[in-house]
């Protein structure tokens, strides 16, 4: 994520402000709008008339209001075009530190690869870098969660690609071999290390599970 977006958010107050600054945004005319940073108000302007809109939002009567013209106005403020700009290149800088995904589409909330984490979105821009690393190493024994029915085998780490793109195999529980020729991609919220109980035992132990 560059600076100038990074810088943009934080001007506003954080990622979360800026969503509420251009959701709230006024609906009513055509003007290009900016929002003060200082006033806390929307501006909007008119080409036609080289002037500056306030915008009032009275109850069942909200308006434009002019009352300043191009000269004047000159206090702090960004242009909404700008900062819903810089809320996407967020948005699509924190997906590709969390998934590995190069390109930006809107995502069903179902997809098992977002799940709920969308909500892990913070305000500050820098937390992106948590993401850097990976808590896998090629050769980890780890077993699969978080998805039903999956298979309950011990699997072994083949290759780490990208911090959220892991390559394993399971390993045949009576030959020890590890069965490439089935390996996978999984995402890292899809695995763990195994324990010492599930080493003894040669297989996953679910939660409540006898062995």
């Amino acid at each position: 994520m560059n600076t100038t977006v990074n810088n943009q958010i934080q001007m506003v107050g954080g990622i979360e402000k800026a969503r509420e600054i251009v959701s709230g945004a006024p609906e009513i005319g055509s003007y290009y709008i900016e929002y003060g940073l200082d006033t806390k108000k929307y501006y909007g302007y008119d080409d036609f008339c080289c002037a500056w809109y306030e915008y009032w939002d009275i109850p069942n009567a909200p308006m434009w209001q002019k009352i300043y013209s191009k000269e004047d106005f000159s206090f702090n403020r960004i242009a909404l075009k700008d900062l819903r700009t810089a809320i996407a290149e967020h948005d699509k800088a924190w997906m590709e530190k969390r998934f590995g995904i190069k390109k930006w589409y809107p995502i069903p909330e179902h997809h098992m690869c977002v799940d709920k984490r969308l909500d892990d979105m913070t305000d500050d821009c820098t937390a992106i870098d948590e993401y850097d690393s990976c808590e896998f190493e090629v050769n980890d024994q780890v077993v699969l969660i978080n998805k039903p029915g999956s298979s309950n085998s011990i699997h072994r780490v083949l290759e780490v690609r990208h911090p959220t793109t892991i390559v394993v195999c399971p390993i045949n529980q009576i030959s020890g071999n590890d069965l490439v020729v089935l390996q996978f991609c999984a995402s890292p919220y899809y695995l763990k290390h195994i324990t010492g109980d599930e080493f003894d035992a040669g297989h996953r132990i679910d939660e409540g599970a006898q062995r």
